[in-house]
């Protein structure tokens, strides 16, 4: 697995570069912008990087080659979600790091809302890849490229038009993000083990039964 993990890595540094750097220019624009969607964006970047590393992966036949060694197929899904979660936690810390400098150049430190957005943020990056996976794993980059341009769209509309929300009603989305109550957290922390867990115990299935 340790392998897995170091060869998707290289492969991430190496062909999700743009990825990356458009996690830190929307991050820079959070500091000097008010608009949710700046936020949400660079975190549905980084949760399709697993996405773009199979789509690399079926150009080179690593499927095919990966039967030379000992790999399960569990391990060879199971290190796409791993990488998901890591750059979901990547892109999460830089977002967060954009939030304190927004918030030591306002002088607005409002802790609550910070970490409701640290919740906030990964869980719907989440969404992205847990939907995607199992489609790609089943169907192939190629064939799956439909749902994965919707689902690309249908996020990053939803993040558009809560940012237009947002903006047109004067809210500071690193100052006044607020969600009440603690019974929110755990909803919102239950789906997120729910879906990830769902969807990953799908894609492993899904992998199990297919052909290479």
């Amino acid at each position: 697995m340790k392998g897995l993990l170091w060869k998707d890595f290289y492969m991430a540094m190496k062909y999700c570069r743009m990825n990356m750097l458009l996690i830190f220019i929307f991050a820079a624009g959070a500091v000097f912008s008010d608009n949710l969607f700046l936020l949400f964006y660079p975190i549905m970047m980084a949760g399709v990087v697993p996405i773009s590393l199979i789509s690399y992966d079926e150009k080179s036949k690593w499927n095919v080659y990966a039967g030379v060694f000992t790999y399960s197929k569990e391990e060879l899904v199971s290190v796409k979600y791993i990488i998901a979660l890591l750059f979901l936690a990547f892109g999460t810390l830089v977002i967060g790091i954009a939030m304190l400098v927004k918030m030591g150049l306002s002088g607005n430190y409002d802790w609550r809302s910070y970490g409701m957005l640290m919740i906030v943020m990964p869980s719907a990056g989440l969404v992205s890849p847990c939907i995607l996976l199992p489609s790609v794993f089943r169907l192939g980059v190629e064939k799956g490229r439909v749902i994965y341009y919707a689902v690309l769209i249908l996020v990053a509309s939803l993040f558009g038009i809560l940012g237009f929300m947002e903006e047109n009603a004067g809210i500071a989305a690193a100052g006044n993000l607020s969600i009440t109550g603690i019974g929110a957290v755990l909803v919102l922390l239950l789906f997120d083990a729910v879906i990830l867990a769902g969807s990953w115990i799908l894609a492993v299935r899904i992998y199990n039964r297919k052909e290479i």
